[in-house]
């Protein structure tokens, strides 16, 4: 049965130029003549059977297609008085077609005038797509706070959880790609095909769903999960009704931020996370760890220390009459931070009760 219509991935980009254009040629000799690329994820070159002499090919720069169509259509039109016909187009490159007998005149032939499109129509968009993607890393990176870490990265949001789950498909991806293109040059170009693809796709999609948790303002207790907070009463204080906000939520955790304030001390600040695992709660212990504590009157930062409480996991650290306290146990890590007087050690067994967590001293 004869074959209507052969299809051969076409991984080459603006750089590529004349390699596509070699590889285009070498298909004519073997008898197949380009009718169309589709375009998408992996690009496909659509080809037909040809009995004639095959054509000749030029890989050009598409210069004004979305800026200026009608500069655009004026080039085809300089095109086809040379000789060339628009055959297909993508990735940045318009492939246009000539039969031999035509004699077509080369479309290019300065040398120093295509550096200079491929610089302007090529390069400088690549560049901003860097930049964009430096651009979504540091919002990441804000989203975070002061400091990176795993958990803040990837386990708070559903975006982080969706970039975690992509980042091994890109990297198992991109190695066979690599095999591939070490077999047949046609697919050099793939793996930046991925990364590209990955990039465009996985990141922006993964700063929308971050982005709820961006856009809240702090409100009542009601709001918030139903989870055991300290008010000022538990610490035999005076002070206002507490309030707060989500800080994370996920398919694996949920964080919440709140602020107790006190009269005549510095409010007591509270962030309470509930993981499906034991294992997520590790990593968020040891995020919080890692943080340390500053206090606003001491720049410096003071490590956290392990201490007994009972519990899975306990540390405290002390900046001046300035106190926090990690507590871990089970699925649950509760991060205290507050006047030194109110998280005292006579005052833990009382408030680890308030907090619902099983330990004592």
């Amino acid at each position: 049965m004869k074959i209507r219509e052969r299809r051969a991935y076409f991984g080459f980009g603006v750089r590529d130029r004349a390699e596509a254009q070699r590889w285009l040629e070498d298909q004519g000799q073997r008898g197949w003549v380009l009718t169309r690329i589709r375009t998408g994820f992996f690009p496909t070159a659509c080809f037909v059977p040809m009995e004639d002499t095959p054509p000749r090919y030029c890989v050009d720069v598409a210069h004004w297609s979305l800026r200026d169509p009608e500069r655009q259509r004026d080039y085809d039109r300089l095109a086809a008085d040379a000789g060339w016909s628009l055959a297909a187009q993508t990735g940045g490159m318009k492939i246009y077609r000539a039969h031999p007998s035509q004699d077509p005149v080369p479309l290019q032939t300065d040398p120093a005038l295509e550096r200079e499109r491929y610089r302007r129509e090529a390069l400088l968009p690549g560049i901003l797509t860097g930049i964009l993607f430096l651009l979504l890393l540091l919002l990441f990176w804000a989203a975070g706070g002061r400091r990176l870490c795993f958990y803040r990265l990837f386990l708070q949001s559903n975006g982080g959880l969706l970039c975690l789950a992509a980042l091994p498909l890109l990297v198992l991806g991109m190695l066979l790609a690599l095999r591939a293109s070490r077999r047949d040059r046609r697919y050099r170009r793939l793996p930046l095909h991925l990364a590209n693809a990955f990039c465009a796709l996985v990141l922006p999609l993964c700063l929308l769903l971050s982005l709820p948790l961006h856009l809240q303002i702090a409100g009542p207790l009601e709001d918030l999960p139903p989870w055991p907070y300290l008010a000022a009463e538990d610490l035999d204080r005076s002070g206002s009704a507490p309030y707060g906000m989500v800080l994370g939520d996920s398919l694996l955790l949920k964080g919440v931020y709140v602020r107790t304030p006190l009269d005549g001390e510095r409010s007591l600040q509270q962030t309470h996370w509930h993981c499906q695992t034991g294992w997520a709660a590790a990593l968020v212990a040891r995020g919080l760890r890692g943080d340390g504590l500053s206090a606003e009157a001491d720049a410096a930062v003071r490590p956290y220390r392990p201490i007994d409480l009972g519990l899975e996991e306990a540390y405290i650290a002390d900046s001046g009459d300035y106190r926090g306290l990690i507590l871990r146990q089970g699925s649950v890590v509760v991060l205290l931070k507050g006047p030194a007087g109110a998280l005292s050690g006579a005052a833990l067994p009382h408030l680890l009760e308030c907090l619902d967590l099983k330990g004592g001293l």
